[in-house]
């Protein structure tokens, strides 16, 4: 599930590497007051070992430096230099003062940085580490080295504790600010997203409310129409005293094949029609359901005694005709009324068109 916009751990290898910068960045000042105060710290209680001292302090610092403003580094190597130092520091402090220095506070801040920066089982794995370190050297010191504190207090001593007090603050605060930074941006995201779904939500409601509204507002038009057409009057064209057409329109449905039954049976029987053409050249539809409609209609004026032709047969009307060819076995087609007429009457309309050219 992708709530911050990216796969989670490219969002977290994201978050790691702006964690970095900024804990590089947050180190400059506090690391160098530190390395200002452990130096002449050393220059007082170790005057023979301060240049190697101040040399490898001096040399923490321009990596740490460098690491904060040459992003090009990968990242492996920044973290775990950042690590290395973290945990050096704290074996040298531990070793140099026992086991009540700073050296405790170094290492709990290692194991932190390690489980932000490379994750949980390595965080598991520098705990292990440190506490068999730190049993070890307190073995060591306890059977060999035995720890003497300074009677009267000393002042760069004083103020060493306070700067890697102030480094360890920075650190954590460092740590905890771009946690709770990510902890609001994932949430301001999940906010926004939960804001779009409702949104879409509501959407696509009102959507399907309208579609539905516009759905029976068209079936109520189209059983308007199908009113409309149900109630027009069948139209009829007398073609003699005893020949009657009537083309069919509009779709045909039962109700309506009913109407037309009944309206072509009154005619037949009122008028004593003896042929009756239905035309259906304009029927819309043509499936099965319309041509046995039609058949019922047809065999019911044959009941009457009126001869039936059909006219205007469609191609697809055709094709449901000869799948129910045992209902037309008997029922006379024709292309058209018009042909129907040229038969009755013996002759054609070429044949007249003919005359009137030689007259």
């Amino acid at each position: 599930m992708q709530i911050l916009g990216l796969e989670p751990q490219i969002e977290i290898q994201q978050w790691r590497n702006d964690l970095l910068n900024g804990l590089f960045f947050a180190l400059l000042i506090p690391g160098a007051i530190l390395i200002t105060t452990a130096s002449l710290n050393a220059l007082q209680n170790r005057p023979q070992q301060a240049p190697v001292i101040i040399s490898v302090f001096a040399c923490i610092y321009l990596v740490i430096v460098t690491f904060a403003f040459v992003r090009k580094i990968p990242y492996a190597l920044r973290s775990g230099m950042l690590l290395a130092l973290i945990f050096g520091l704290a074996l040298y402090d531990v070793t140099a003062q026992g086991l009540a220095s700073d050296g405790r506070h170094y290492m709990f801040t290692g194991c932190l940085l390690t489980a932000l920066l490379v994750g949980r089982l390595a965080s598991a794995g520098a705990a292990g580490v440190s506490i068999v370190a730190f049993t070890l050297i307190a073995w060591l010191q306890h059977r060999w080295v035995p720890t003497v504190y300074p009677s009267t207090p000393n002042p760069t001593l004083w103020l060493t504790i306070s700067a890697s007090l102030l480094l360890h603050m920075t650190t954590i605060l460092t740590c905890t600010a771009y946690i709770l930074q990510r902890m609001s941006k994932s949430l301001g995201l999940r906010y926004q997203a939960v804001q779009r779904a409702e949104t879409n939500a509501v959407q696509a409601q009102q959507l399907a409310e309208s579609l539905a509204a516009q759905k029976q507002q068209l079936e109520a038009t189209e059983q308007q129409l199908r009113s409309l057409v149900h109630s027009l009057e069948i139209a009829t064209i007398d073609i003699t005293d005893q020949i009657v057409l009537a083309p069919l329109v509009g779709h045909l449905d039962a109700q309506r094949a009913q109407a037309i039954t009944a309206r072509l049976l009154e005619v037949t029987h009122t008028r004593r029609v003896k042929l009756m053409i239905i035309d259906v050249a304009a029927l819309p539809d043509a499936d099965a359901q319309s041509v046995k409609l039609l058949a019922i209609t047809v065999d019911t004026l044959r009941l009457l005694g009126c001869r039936v032709i059909i006219t205007g047969f469609s191609p697809d009307l055709a094709v449901n005709s000869l799948e129910m060819e045992h209902i037309f076995t008997s029922v006379e087609v024709r292309r058209s009324p018009q042909e129907v007429i040229e038969m009755l009457s013996g002759r054609s309309l070429r044949d007249l068109a003919g005359e009137r050219h030689v007259a």
